[in-house]
């Protein structure tokens, strides 16, 4: 089991995100727990197209979750970054868009394909 940003308390950084790698592609389903930040989690379907995402809020018990957070469709990768880091607005207009995930021995960075 992953542990994502679980124990984080200082928010995200409008630059930084969390990426999860879904293998095998699946429905995925994520959770807060032990998570004090809110935030955005992305899905992203094997053409790396944005296919949905949700809205992360913290839990009132942290340590004990009660909801879960599933992709619409079947996901082969995940990402998690602060609400603060795009508009809903511009989320919507990437909706269906291929999206470029790098991935460095820093922060990973989400850059629109071309």
């Amino acid at each position: 089991m992953e542990r994502g940003l679980s124990g984080r308390t200082h928010p995200m950084d409008l630059t930084e995100a969390m990426g999860f790698d879904i293998d095998p592609p699946r429905v995925a389903t994520f959770w807060m727990k032990d998570t004090f930040i809110p935030l955005w989690i992305l899905f992203f379907d094997e053409q790396s197209k944005l296919t949905s995402w949700k809205t992360m809020s913290v839990e009132n018990n942290p340590a004990r979750p009660v909801t879960m957070y599933s992709s619409e469709k079947i996901a082969r990768a995940a990402l998690e970054i602060s609400p603060r880091a795009l508009p809903g607005a511009t989320l919507k207009k990437l909706l269906g868009m291929q999206l470029c995930v790098t991935s460095f021995s820093g922060p990973s960075k989400a850059i629109p394909a071309r």
